[in-house]
């Protein structure tokens, strides 16, 4: 059952309100892929279900190259490069060097959902406390 709709409700009578944004790091939004990079290794960290990454990747994948280019910690720089065409990954998992085609789509992973108060409610508190 979706929870969404429950959480929004039970926060707006804490005058709190939930806004989604959509990821900006590539990898997260169009393929549903959670990376840790740094200069000498770029791993899988957590896939969405059902996403893109879901289809060709594992968890503790290394990621060797993206359309034949090196990764040294910059796969979303090359994701971002190679956005509009069709993207080819070498990877290192337990031991053998695979390559993998990651097709995206038009739907988004990873969303970022941010808290913020309700714009209202200091008047709304001022108001309550001259009825007083």
């Amino acid at each position: 059952k979706p929870y969404l709709p429950l959480l929004e409700s039970s926060l707006a009578k804490l005058k709190l309100k939930i806004n989604k944004v959509t990821s900006p790091v590539i990898s997260e939004r169009k393929y549903g892929l959670k990376l840790i990079e740094t200069p000498d290794k770029t791993l899988v960290n957590a896939i969405y279900a059902g996403s893109p990454a879901s289809k060709v990747l594992q968890i503790n994948d290394q990621i060797i190259s993206i359309n034949s280019m090196a990764v040294r910690g910059d796969a979303n720089r090359w994701l971002n490069y190679f956005e509009q065409e069709k993207v080819t990954l070498n990877i290192l998992r337990a031991g053998k060097l695979l390559e993998v085609e990651l097709i995206g789509n038009e739907k988004s992973y990873y969303d970022i959902y941010i808290l913020e108060a309700d714009t209202d409610f200091p008047n709304e508190l001022a108001r309550r406390w001259k009825e007083r």
